[in-house]
């Protein structure tokens, strides 16, 4: 039988809250404007999949005191640091940080470079001096982007489900599930490695199976009997769904809106590198 290793929803919505701390009112109010300046030009589907949100500190003091009320889903994933700054310089701010588990790029800001050493010393992901040159922000902010949504994507392919009979179990990634097929009461997982292809079959329905899968955006229905993952489709022609490895599955009228949402897959994860 198929024992599913069930995982939450996939949320595509991930925000990219940014931490921002400057003692200086100024230079603060000057950085946020650049920031919502480059938002402004960002893809509309990266607007809408990685929204920005911004939270703002003067001082290691108060974000320290903000974070503990945070919870995880408003928790900021990315941060940028005056390093001059009364009682706590931003680099002592960094190592709380990361005594705290705070994983985020930390982008360092001063008027001096003799702190660069130190801001590499706490694994910066970059270092600007200020007057802030906007152009360089702006390439800093789509680098944490750009890192934000490969960590995103990671961790979608952390995804699996464990199939087992009775004498045999395997985990088996999301991303190695080309499609799963249900046949004489039996499911049929075809599945394509590093070793190469093969087929796994177990007890089990597909609508239970399905319950997992059809979370993940890249699985869909084409058929009653049939799940596909549509990273593994290279087209759809003739009411069928064709598959890279040149198998042919079919596609029933009952779902033809397999069509559509194959269109809308392929034409989103392309707007994601546009």
């Amino acid at each position: 039988m198929a024992l599913l290793q069930k995982r939450q929803k996939e949320i595509i919505t991930v925000y990219m809250t940014v931490l921002l701390v400057d003692d200086n009112p100024l230079e603060l109010e000057n950085l946020i404007s650049f920031i919502q300046e480059w938002n402004m030009q960002r893809t509309d589907t990266a607007k809408s999949e990685n929204p920005l949100r911004l939270c703002i500190c003067s001082s290691a003091k108060e974000t320290l005191t903000v974070l503990k009320t945070l919870k995880n889903e408003v928790y900021p994933n990315a941060a940028i640091l005056d390093i001059v700054m009364p009682e706590t310089k931003g680099t002592e701010l960094a190592i709380e940080l990361r005594k705290k588990n705070f994983t985020g790029p930390i982008v360092f800001l001063t008027s001096s470079n003799e702190f660069a050493c130190e801001s590499y010393e706490v694994h910066a992901f970059s270092y600007l001096l200020k007057p802030i040159n906007k152009k360089k922000l702006f390439s800093v902010l789509s680098s944490i982007e750009d890192h934000l949504q490969q960590k995103k994507e990671r961790k979608i392919d952390e995804a699996s489900i464990l199939l087992s009979s009775k004498s045999w179990k395997e985990k088996v990634f999301f991303s190695h599930l080309m499609w799963v097929e249900v046949k004489s009461h039996y499911l049929y997982f075809h599945i394509k490695n590093e070793e190469g292809q093969k087929v796994l079959k177990t007890g089990g329905s597909l609508s239970a199976t399905g319950e997992v899968l059809l979370q993940d955006e890249r699985f869909a229905s084409c058929h009653s009997s049939f799940i596909v993952n549509m990273d593994y489709v290279q087209t759809v022609a003739n009411n069928e769904a064709i598959i890279h490895t040149g198998e042919k599955l079919p596609i029933s009228r009952r779902h033809s809106e397999f069509k559509s949402l194959y269109v809308d897959y392929v034409l989103k994860k392309a707007r994601r590198y546009l």
